[in-house]
């Protein structure tokens, strides 16, 4: 993710007070990663499969 997560996943941790793995993993699944889909998600160029046989 050309150091996306890398640079900003640990200040977000910090900033939520997170100091275990189970927190860090909740967190993960329910704050952090669908909000960095919502900023970062774009849709196909085009529909249907790019599978080449």
């Amino acid at each position: 993710m050309f150091r996306t997560h890398q640079e900003r996943l640990p200040k977000e941790l910090v900033l939520a007070d997170i100091t275990d793995m189970v927190a860090a993993i909740q967190y993960l699944k329910e704050v952090y990663l669908p909000a960095f889909n919502a900023e970062f998600m774009q849709p196909a160029a085009t529909e249907g499969s790019a599978f080449v046989p």
